[in-house]
This record gives C-alpha cells, sequence and structure tokens, in this order.
C-alpha cells in the first residue's frame, strides 16, 4: 500500500434553521446515526492500527495484545448499542416505513444483513453482554479452573499508572472471551472476531450513509438543490501499515 498525494475531504455547514426543520424523531436519529458512526470508526481504526507492532521483545508483544483487545471489545459493545439505536430510533419510530424503499442499494443491503446477523444468536450480543460492557465474575471463575500458562501470568509495574499493566488479568479475560469464540483454538477466534466487527462495521456504515443521504437531499440542501461542498487538501496521509500507537509512553521531553 503506497502513499496517497493531494487526498481531499470536503466540508458542508448545516445551518441551524434547516436542522430545526426535520421532523423532531428523523432529526435524533440523524444525530445519533452520525455519532455512532463516528465512534464505529474511531474504534475499528484504532483497534486496527494497536494490532500492528514488532512482536519483540515479549512484553510488547503483551502491551499491544493488551491494548488492541481493550478497543475491540468497546467497539463490538458499541456494535450492538448501534442494533438498539436502530431499532428504537429506526424501526420502533416508524420512520423505516417511509425511508426502506427510498435507500440506496448498499443501504439495503446493510440493512438486510443487520436484520439477519441481529435476528439470531450472535457474537456481537454475547461479547458485549459478557465482557464489553459487564464484568463477568462467572467467567473469571472458570477460566481460572483451566491448565494457563504461567508464563503469561504477568504484571508490568511501573511509576507512571499509565505504563502499569496488569497483563495476567487481560491474558485471563481474554483466554474466556476467545475460548467463548471458538474453544481451543485462540487463533482462529481472534481472526473471526477481526473479520465479524469489520463486517458489521460496513454494514452500520452503508445503511447509516443512506439514512443521512435520503435525510440531506430532503431537509438540508440549499435552494439550487444542491449541498454546499468546500474542499479541503489533506496533502500526504501516513500509511496505516506504518503506523504503531504505543502502550508505554512518557510525558516527560527528551
Amino acid at each position: 500500500m503506497g502513499r496517497l498525494n493531494n487526498v481531499r475531504i470536503h466540508k458542508s455547514k448545516i445551518r441551524l434553521t434547516d436542522l430545526r426543520k426535520i421532523p423532531e424523531k428523523e432529526r435524533a436519529l440523524f444525530v445519533l446515526l452520525g455519532h455512532l458512526v463516528n465512534e464505529l470508526n474511531v474504534l475499528n481504526k484504532t483497534f486496527y492500527l494497536c494490532s500492528q507492532f514488532k512482536e519483540e521483545p515479549k512484553w510488547r508483544t503483551h502491551a499491544h495484545i493488551s491494548q488492541a483487545l481493550v478497543f475491540a471489545r468497546v467497539l463490538v459493545g458499541k456494535l450492538y448499542e448501534g442494533w438498539e439505536l436502530l431499532r428504537k430510533g429506526y424501526f420502533e419510530s416508524q420512520i423505516s416505513i417511509r425511508y426502506d424503499e427510498n435507500l440506496n442499494e448498499e443501504a439495503k443491503e446493510g440493512l438486510g444483513k443487520l436484520k439477519q446477523y441481529f435476528g439470531r444468536d450472535n457474537l456481537i450480543k454475547e461479547i458485549r453482554n459478557n465482557f464489553a460492557f459487564h464484568y463477568s465474575v462467572e467467567d473469571a471463575k472458570s477460566v481460572l479452573g483451566h491448565e494457563l500458562n504461567e508464563e503469561e501470568l504477568l504484571m508490568y509495574l511501573a511509576e507512571n499508572n499509565g505504563n502499569t499493566l496488569y497483563y495476567f488479568s487481560e491474558y485471563v479475560v481474554n483466554y474466556a472471551l476467545l475460548e467463548a469464540i471458538v474453544k481451543g483454538d485462540p487463533g482462529k477466534a481472534l481472526e473471526r472476531l477481526i473479520d465479524e466487527s469489520a463486517q458489521v462495521v460496513s454494514w452500520f456504515n452503508n445503511l447509516a450513509s443512506g439514512i443521512m443521504v435520503h435525510i440531506t437531499e430532503e431537509y438540508l440542501l440549499g435552494s439550487d438543490g444542491r449541498l454546499t461542498l468546500e474542499p479541503i487538501e489533506l496533502g500526504q496521509l501516513p500509511v496505516a501499515e506504518k503506523i504503531e500507537i504505543p502502550y508505554f509512553f512518557t510525558s516527560e521531553p527528551a
């Protein structure tokens, strides 16, 4: 993956008077879908970037895996909360009755995939309930009965709290997490977690974009029927594969 030159984004200003013209339920959905997508994209990018690191020395691996899976658990929890937002703010509000047929094809596909996924038992819900937003005492008790690798039961202690890592805790919790996904194969479990969460993120992005485009076209276009766009040149951006987010840091200048 090479460098991209002259990357461009576009800024569009929303007038408060136009925002207030949107019916209350649709306005709330418009705001919260944007908020949801922002959170999902930040967490998904950070999870990806935290997963990139040199594997040696061992303390580096421990720190980076712990950091990456913190973001992974929060991301999965937010995905479930995103479905709850759709359930209450899109389906139960009956906005979906008017909007479904007007969505673009990508949004319709995302909607169908999300309904199918969350309409049955799924990995997102299980992780959200037991590992993301709740602390399962029972899972912790259960894992401690397994044959754990004592070489992984470590603490990294520092004067700076930000550099302290109780790795043994992450090892135990993540062991339980990965066992809940695929028993006896942590590599396959992690691969499924990454692939499945990324897929659900993409469905949310496609559906949210379709709904927000429809609201924008109905209420926020200018008198000429167009959206005012101001280009912003970002210049040369760093390549994702070359970014590493450190766990250990210092606030003292060199």
